[in-house]
């Protein structure tokens, strides 16, 4: 390959992605050969990135020459650079390997630097080798059919954003990279750590990927990259048609998932939709092994079995899985909150959950009233824990009867009483969830819309022991 070829490709990819040089770009630069390289292309095709340096400060002297290195180029190519220095608290994260935090402290450096500029593309240097090594990696670690897919040449930086990554080199190998580098006579930087054993992908390259070389070819790993590129294709193909079909049935004003659905599903395709349940709805949670498991066991069990990832509470709501956010989990100790037509609350363990029905209900029957039925008129409602005197008058009777008595009649275990919650407006209390209800702002001819109440009692999450 010669070098204009290499830089015909690289304007090729950028052509297709919508990428003009007038258009503001970031590079991300490592001061490796990959990252050094690729600001060199550009440069060639007058293209004027800002580049963004991340010093982790983890290598001592070697980290301070990086960052000098990439400041010097980044001034003989008239190109600004930004430079991030992340404190130790923002790349040891509990919960999180360092290789982890560093990674989403690099992405947030990006998008931040892309937003800033109003760049609409984040450049990396990936290339072919790299995505084999990924697909490797996630073999051995039994990643499933999303990580046989290897890098991705272009995504969105993060789920709710436009600014998409994209890396143009991800069809060449590493040594077409080099031998680039060298021809136009470029410097760069090695990192050791690149090369340490102590990590998967340091094993790779110093002792998987040489067999594999001397045993196959040195195509062997861009073989292994375009392998990848195929199945990432089909399985965008299948799951892109899925994930339309399963979040479309999403009801209105909720993150939920339909448990019928999910449970028809064969367990790569579950397990893929609830994987982007989790980069949609939870982006700053690990799509790992035990998220996707824990989640998936709620379909076998019973309406309010519950698990937590990241800080997102995941409930078991009868037919559907609903996700929380951390702002409605964590707001649990306040006595008493407002309720809106579309909305959730939590009080304790008791979850309330609202939302316009599309349709008329069949039915107004409420077995067990773990649900109710109530004219939109009525929104917002107060939903509270009940206290001593609080009085209700019963659906179909004129008689007011005591809260306390009517937990009673209902055989309310006497554990937990206390936190039993009501549904109240100025007109009175309308529901006592699992309990009774009223004819308060009941659904009637003059009803335009309805809103279901459906209660829920967590119940925690216990691994399985097989």
């Amino acid at each position: 390959m010669t070098s204009m070829s290499l830089v015909d490709r690289v304007a090729e990819c950028l052509a297709d992605r919508d990428a003009p040089v007038t258009a503001p770009i970031v590079l991300g630069l490592s001061g490796g050969v990959d990252s050094t390289t690729l600001l060199h292309v550009l440069s060639t095709l007058e293209y004027k990135p800002v580049a963004v340096h991340v010093n982790y400060g983890l290598r001592g002297h070697e980290s301070t020459a990086d960052e000098a290195f990439c400041a010097e180029l980044c001034t003989r190519l008239e190109l600004t650079l930004r430079v991030f220095h992340p404190d130790e608290s923002e790349v040891h994260v509990s919960g999180k390997s360092l290789q982890e935090s560093a990674r989403d402290y690099r992405y947030d450096a990006f998008h931040v630097t892309a937003q800033e500029v109003g760049a609409k593309h984040v450049l990396l240097a990936h290339h072919a080798d790299d995505s084999a090594e990924t697909l490797l990696l996630n073999l051995f670690r039994g990643a499933g059919l999303e990580g046989l897919t290897g890098i991705p040449a272009s995504r969105p930086i993060s789920p709710e954003s436009d600014v998409r990554v994209v890396r143009p080199m991800l069809g060449l190998r590493r040594s077409e990279i080099e031998a680039y580098a060298r021809r136009e006579g470029l410097g760069w930087r090695e990192d050791a750590s690149n090369l340490d054993p102590t990590y998967g992908r340091g094993i790779i390259r110093t002792k998987i990927a040489p067999i594999i070389k001397d045993e196959f070819g040195d195509a062997a790993l861009a073989n292994v990259a375009r392998s990848a590129a195929l199945v990432r294709g089909y399985v965008q193909a299948e799951h892109s048609s899925l994930v339309n079909a399963v979040f479309r049935g999403s009801v209105s004003g909720r993150k939920s998932l339909s448990v019928r659905v999910l449970t028809e599903l064969e367990s790569v395709w579950r397990d893929r939709i609830i994987a982007e349940a989790l980069r949609q709805w939870v982006p700053e949670a690990s799509v790992d092994r035990y998220a996707i498991d824990s989640i998936a066991s709620l379909l076998e069990g019973q309406t309010g079995r519950k698990t937590e990832v990241g800080t997102c509470l995941i409930i078991r709501d009868r037919e559907r899985l609903v996700f929380l956010d951390s702002e409605t989990k964590n707001d649990s100790k306040s006595e008493s909150k407002y309720l809106d037509a579309n909305g959730h609350v939590r009080i304790g363990p008791f979850h309330i959950l609202s939302h316009v029905l599309h349709d008329a209900p069949n039915s107004l029957d409420t077995p067990g009233n773990l649900f109710a039925y109530l004219d939109r008129r009525a929104f917002p409602v107060t939903v509270r824990r009940w206290k001593a005197g609080d009085k209700m008058v019963l659906a179909g009777s004129k008689k007011t009867k005591k809260v306390s008595d009517i937990l009673t009649d209902a055989r309310t275990p006497n554990v937990g009483r206390g936190d039993r919650l009501i549904v109240e407006t100025a007109a009175g209390i309308v529901w006592i969830p699992g309990a009774a209800r009223s004819d308060i702002h009941k659904i009637g001819p003059e009803t335009s819309e309805v809103v279901l109440l459906t209660y829920i009692e967590e119940t925690p999450y216990q691994e399985s022991s097989a």
